[in-house]
């Protein structure tokens, strides 16, 4: 769209509001980076986060990037890749795990950002880039050990090289880009397998009405690149089925029905989704309904292909399905930033009646959330009434936050100019941002077990020694183990004989029992964490 179509024009003209977003942006982009370093609070999700980060040590310790597993896998050996690259350059850490999303977290931004000053404007780019930054779900993933960043990465790269396409300007350029988009789109396949259809699905409009020139190349090249970038996922299936038979492929497809058809009750994601995308991206959410209005005004096509039409289709599509994952979200929110950051531009620019009842709700959730931070850290302090596991300069820092956020919910509510109320939604949007990598680098959110994690290292002393874990202990705290452990080897406490020599064993409290009831076993009790207790366990 060109920039003359869009104009705001509540700001002064002196005053310089695009380097003001530029500030901020660097202090959310380092404030965000520093809160990766604080490892010793730091510990891995234990269901996605040490999914992902085991595998990539198995392709590590197996040297085989495609077929690592010892029977057929559901996904392409993509999703982990780049976290194998991240593990071996920096070590088996939370940090090396989590880098790889974090990276692409900023490159997302960037790209974005350039499709909206191309498409948009300079003022909307910079603000959706901030308001996407806000969004707790998209915080969760930059800092979480995935390829669910990667595979948003990819898409709206290839979205931007498609956009790029004019039927006005070199033919040569154009067959470039258009091989390129189709590229990435495909490549989308080794990243998250079948999950690549969504965008795909969503995308075909937008695809559709890039294509529809005269030039009828375009649409044999687009088939070409799609090819292309399919080569990785051909070699993956080629090679597991080499390895696993007819099961190397047919059990992509059984995980596909599974998890899209079968897993929950019919028609299960149908309030899910929805109810998640305002929950996750509040309280910003309260402008959508402006910013869809607005880009419906719009006389550009590709803006609501893009903008409205694609986040549309794919939170139907989400809603038809048995599924309920909270991530198959992060595909939608940044074109939801932009909704958003349409729809706050939207209710600054026209002083009516339900642009104030907005605002005034935008003012009143964060004055819920100043007064909820307040009273939880003054509770703390004074009552020793302990919600948050952090120390007192830690309740401090949040009684400080919760002052700001009213602090600000009160001058957007009685502020009448709207240059001034505009400061301060970035200002509040920034101070969300430094509370989620406070909060993350305290290890209050994103980091589920660190006490479990703290039990392992403690009693992890020698790197040297090689650890056995029980084979019944449950499938959640053997991730844990196996990520923290330097050596390990899974053990069946039935198999151990009495000429066996001594070891420390990982295992149920209940088993215990079984030990006693053998005469011939002994153990020592070297530490436990809750029912799981490490133990050096010997014959007599």
């Amino acid at each position: 769209m060109p920039q003359k179509e869009i104009i705001f024009n509540f700001f002064k003209p002196k005053f310089k509001i695009n380097n003001y977003l530029i500030i901020i942006f660097l202090l959310t982009v380092s404030s965000t980076f520093v809160c990766l370093f604080f490892l010793g609070n730091h510990s891995l999700i234990a269901h996605d986060e040490l999914i992902y980060a085991n595998r990539a040590n198995l392709i590590i310790q197996s040297g085989d990037w495609f077929t690592p597993f010892s029977e057929p896998h559901h996904k392409f050996a993509g999703s982990y890749w780049l976290t194998a690259l991240s593990l071996m350059s920096f070590g088996q850490n939370e940090f090396a795990a989590r880098l790889p999303s974090y990276i692409l977290s900023l490159a997302t931004l960037y790209v974005f950002y350039c499709l909206n000053k191309d498409l948009i404007n300079q003022e909307i780019a910079r603000f959706s880039t901030l308001i996407l930054s806000t969004s707790f779900l998209w915080f969760s993933y930059s800092h979480y050990c995935s390829p669910d960043i990667f595979f948003v990465f990819i898409n709206i790269l290839s979205v931007y090289y498609l956009s790029k396409i004019n039927s006005s300007s070199n033919i040569q350029r154009n067959y470039k880009y258009i091989f390129i988009s189709a590229c990435l789109f495909s490549f989308g396949f080794f990243i998250r397998t079948y999950f690549e259809l969504l965008p795909l699905i969503c995308f075909s409009p937008f695809i559709i009405h890039k294509l529809n020139f005269s030039n009828k190349k375009y649409v044999l090249i687009f088939c070409l690149g799609l090819l292309a970038g399919f080569v990785p996922s051909l070699i993956n299936l080629l090679l597991a089925f080499i390895k696993y038979g007819d099961q190397g492929y047919l059990r992509l497809f059984s995980h596909f029905s599974q998890k899209v058809l079968e897993e929950e009750n019919p028609l299960e994601g149908f309030l899910f989704y929805p109810r998640n995308v305002f929950l996750f991206n509040l309280p910003v959410i309260v402008f959508i309904i402006n910013g869809v209005f607005s880009i419906f005004k719009s006389k550009e096509k590709e803006i609501k292909l893009l903008f409205l039409i694609c986040p549309s289709l794919a939170l139907v599509l989400l809603m038809l399905t048995a599924s309920t994952y909270t991530h198959y979200l992060l595909f939608i929110i940044p074109w939801i930033s932009t909704l958003i950051a349409f729809g706050i531009f939207d209710s600054l620019s026209l002083n009516n009646t339900f642009n104030k009842l907005v605002l005034n709700i935008y003012s009143f959730l964060y004055f819920l959330l100043g007064f909820s931070l307040s009273l939880i850290s003054l509770s703390s302090l004074f009552f020793e009434i302990q919600i948050l596991d952090i120390n007192i300069i830690g309740k401090v820092i949040v009684l400080i936050f919760g002052i700001v956020f009213l602090y600000f919910a009160f001058k957007i509510y009685k502020n009448s100019k709207n240059e001034k109320k505009f400061i301060y939604i970035i200002k509040i949007s920034f101070s969300q941002i430094l509370l989620f990598s406070f909060l993350f680098a305290s290890g209050i959110i994103g980091n589920p077990n660190n006490e479990f994690k703290k039990f392992i290292n403690n009693n992890n002393i020698d790197k040297s020694k090689v650890y056995a874990i029980e084979n019944k202990i449950d499938d959640k705290n053997k991730r844990i183990l196996s990520f923290y452990l330097k050596n390990y080897i899974n053990y069946d406490l039935n198999n151990f004989l009495s000429n066996d020599e001594s070891i420390n064993l990982y295992l149920l409290k209940s088993q215990l029992k079984e030990i006693d009831d053998r005469n011939f076993l002994r153990y020592e009790k070297i530490g436990n964490y809750k029912d799981l207790y490490l133990i050096k366990l010997y014959t007599n």
